[in-house]
């Protein structure tokens, strides 16, 4: 009998490297009894979960249907539902039941990938500043985010209530607990598939930028003359360097953003990993640490004021 494996995320644990591989590689994995339902020409549901959010009750509906539809046609062992969205605030889980029931009529199994805190949030706050979404400090960014994500035993729960029946796969995104240190390769395993095409050189999906760059990003923020956005892909596109991938935080700053998660932490290592002593590895995070440079005072004023300079010229001549 078929099932379904729905992975739900969290998001920045490599969800796009997933469907990535379930749309590029879709004979092969039909060879193994897996199929990817996606929407479009995409291997994932982000849109339903985003229309869920947007309010948009018709298009939820028309969404869902178009799922349903593509769990019916599905001839696979193992039909895969993946968007990371589906654990954004603003997602209704009775909802999503209703627009596609096969998720309460069907073995369902629920894969998610649980990321320690304060990498999650940095990477998260590079996701933002590199769209043009967000121009402040980290720092700040964690504060004005973090009781909206993190609280993965919140996430765990909404979603076992909301399921009861269904098998939950939870894993710790952490290079030495994924099968190969991979996230794809690791959630192929769960599906029984172990052998996969060589992925050597293949790009690596949703590439966040170094310190340099972000710092240019914010600084161009800042001005409120440039499409963030638009102008990283310009920059990106001229150059691959795009600067050190060290951290936005000393350690003990990390540390504390850990601990403010603490008791869900522990909620979670009870109920799926009893035998650890704790939910993640905390080795890397003690000591003083190295925390990023990035450019000095001096040369973030002086490329702040060729930004201006540029903007202005830009203006003069519209």
């Amino acid at each position: 009998m078929a099932e379904i494996w729905l992975h739900i995320g969290t998001q920045k644990t490599g969800s796009t490297s997933v469907q990535h591989f379930g749309r590029n590689h879709a004979s092969f994995l039909a060879e193994q009894g897996v199929s990817f339902i996606g929407l479009g020409k995409r291997s994932s549901l982000n849109r339903l979960p985003k229309a869920m959010r947007q309010r948009k009750p018709d298009a939820v509906r028309q969404l869902g249907a178009w799922a349903e539809a593509g769990i019916a046609a599905a001839t696979a062992r193992h039909v895969v539902l993946s968007s990371e969205m589906f654990v954004s605030n603003g997602v209704d889980l009775d909802l999503l039941k209703e627009v596609v029931p096969s998720l309460t009529r069907m073995p369902l199994n629920i894969v998610i990938y649980l990321r320690r805190q304060d990498k999650w949030h940095e990477s998260h706050y590079r996701q933002r500043v590199k769209t043009g979404r967000y121009g402040g400090s980290f720092v700040s960014f964690f504060e004005k985010t973090r009781d909206a994500y993190g609280d993965y035993n919140r996430i765990l729960t909404a979603w076992q209530s909301a399921f009861p029946d269904a098998t939950f796969h939870v894993r710790r995104f952490e290079k030495n607990r994924l099968k190969d240190g991979d996230v794809v390769s690791d959630f192929m395993s769960l599906l029984g598939v172990l052998d996969l095409p060589d992925q050597e050189g293949a790009a690596q999906s949703n590439v966040s930028p170094g310190v340099e760059l972000l710092t240019v990003l914010k600084l161009m923020k800042k001005t409120g003359a440039f499409d963030v956005g638009k102008m990283r892909q310009a920059i990106q596109s001229r150059c691959d360097v795009s600067g050190s991938r060290a951290r936005l935080m000393p350690n003990d700053y990390a540390r504390e953003i850990v601990r403010y998660y603490e008791d869900s932490n522990e909620a979670v290592r009870r109920a799926f990993f009893p035998q650890d002593a704790q939910l993640f590895d905390l080795g890397d995070i003690q000591g003083e640490g190295h925390v990023a440079e990035g450019f000095s005072d001096e040369q973030q004023a002086l490329i702040r004021a060729m930004l201006d300079a540029i903007a202005e010229s830009q203006s003069k001549a519209a």
